[in-house]
């Protein structure tokens, strides 16, 4: 799971949701426009203040959307975490260091009290080597992972399977050690949806997949996380469990924050409350989308060229015209605009305008993006693409504001981290603060410095609203490092396309 410092600025948005596609998966589309500060009639024209920033007063703060609550009738006990450096001090420097840690970290983050600090005595004892012969030999029980693991007292009952879906080691004594661990560094509502999945869940579909590593995010929201729970009832082909699919298949969609007129937010809610599947699930929520905004008939007018070479093209143009993602705003509107008045009759052109926005943006040397990370010699992979990405999600106002900045400072590799605080300071605020506490305590989770990876930050649920700050202290403080197997980065930071 490590994530390497260029190629994570270079995520992949997918094509928005379309007829005869597979329904929801992580796509994302979307725009609006902010001309010059004024408001401009949403009947004939699909530009309109988008509520940029504020101008010189600071971000305007997203809408609040309650995180989800899930109360499947468990009662886990879960102990406290273990110091942070009980692992690291107890395992030494020593020749068998690094297995150790792994090792003690999975035992003591699964065992509690007197049985906790027994095992850290050992290890230390043992000078980090042969920790396994620190592990009791009955260690501490839990009666629900008894039943993921088909246990009764600790021991295997031919009454009970062990949950097919959990995926954890066959053996009972690591099956325990492993379910205690993972429940212990989830929140207390992936507590519940990961049992649930694992057990009730798992009954009624044996192949539904219930991997601990989905479940460690912060949480998504409730309107998400039923939404996902309808579509699973549609479509049981698709094994991911809900609690992932609700930041893939839903987060994905809500609009930037402080841009409160675009629709993506009217999509989720839609999803979370439809009672049909399939296309009609496109049908509907488009509909309730385009009475939410209220710009229908400007964004078909829109998108007609498109729809004229290819209804699913003209259907992806019409959802990204009302605002259904976090990568288009105001100034991403005006592009795909201008970029359809270019082309009109040319389909394979038209097909270009919806890829360029949001899949593969245009590199052009005379790009105020581009042309300012060259002459300051930054590498396109760090700034350039990533500017265009971030300018695409602004207000044309905002963006504008991004230009001036990126002309004005100085350069160094911060420079885009810089001008994108000066536009979105909320979000930068928060981004940059996880981004701190992330490399205090897993620093190997990046290549290069931490405020370089701010601006992808700016793209993710922090800006559409859905993460907190209060949820993304959480989620670092609950999640130890790990080389690649444990990475607060990877984990927190969702809403992010993949």
């Amino acid at each position: 799971m490590r994530l390497l410092y260029p190629s994570i600025l270079l995520f992949a948005a997918c094509i928005a949701p379309q007829p005869n596609a597979p329904p929801l998966t992580q796509n994302d589309g979307g725009l609006n426009s902010d001309v010059g500060g004024e408001s401009h009639d949403t009947g004939t024209s699909t530009t309109m203040d988008a509520g940029h920033s504020g101008g010189d007063a600071g971000e305007a703060p997203p809408p609040e959307i309650p995180p989800a609550r899930v109360d499947a009738g468990f009662t886990p006990e879960v102990p406290d975490p273990p110091p942070s450096d009980a692992c690291s001090d107890a395992c030494g420097q020593g020749r068998c260091a690094e297995a150790c840690y792994e090792t003690c970290l999975l035992a003591s983050y699964a065992l509690g009290g007197e049985q906790r600090n027994r095992f850290l005595e050992c290890v230390t004892e043992q000078e980090g080597c042969d920790v396994e012969r620190c592990i009791p030999e009955e260690p501490r029980v839990t009666p629900e992972c008894e039943r993921v693991c088909g246990l009764r007292e600790g021991q295997p009952d031919p009454e009970r399977e062990p949950s097919p879906c959990a995926d954890l080691n066959a053996e009972p004594a690591q099956c325990m050690l492993e379910c205690n661990a993972s429940l212990s560094i989830m929140t207390p509502a992936a507590q519940q949806s990961w049992l649930h999945c694992s057990l009730d869940g798992c009954r009624t579909n044996p192949n539904r997949s219930c991997d601990i590593g989905s479940f460690l995010s912060p949480n998504p929201s409730q309107a998400c996380l039923d939404a996902v729970e309808h579509l699973q009832q549609c479509d049981e082909r698709d094994r991911r469990p809900a609690w992932a699919r609700a930041h893939a298949d839903c987060e994905l969609y809500r609009s930037p924050g402080e841009q409160r007129e675009l629709g993506g937010n009217a999509w989720a809610e839609c999803l979370s409350n439809t009672q049909v599947c399939g296309d009609w699930i496109y049908i509907e929520c488009l509909t309730q989308t385009e009475q939410a905004t209220g710009r229908g008939a400007a964004v078909r007018e829109m998108c007609a060229p498109m729809t004229q070479c290819d209804e699913g093209l003209g259907y992806q143009c019409r959802i990204y015209g009302q605002g259904v993602t976090g990568l288009v705003g105001g100034f991403g509107l005006e592009t795909l605009q201008r970029c359809i008045d270019a082309e009109q009759d040319d389909c394979n052109g038209l097909g270009n305008c919806m890829a360029q926005l949001v899949e593969r943006p245009v590199m052009a040397q005379d790009d105020p993006c581009i042309a300012e990370c060259n002459r300051c010699g930054l590498p396109g992979s760090v700034c350039g693409a990533m500017c265009v990405r971030v300018r695409n999600s602004l207000s044309v106002r905002d963006a504008d504001r991004l230009h001036r900045c990126m002309q004005r400072e100085q350069c160094g590799l911060d420079l885009l981290t810089r001008c994108t605080r000066e536009v979105l300071p909320r979000t930068m605020g928060v981004c940059e603060r996880f981004l701190q506490s992330t490399f205090d305590q897993c620093p190997n989770a990046f290549e290069g410095p931490a405020s370089v990876y701010a601006p992808m930050c700016a793209l993710s649920g922090v800006r559409t609203g859905y993460l907190t700050e209060a949820a993304m202290r959480d989620c670092v403080d609950r999640i130890p490092c790990v080389d690649d197997e444990f990475n607060p980065l990877a984990i927190c930071m969702q809403g992010l396309p993949q």
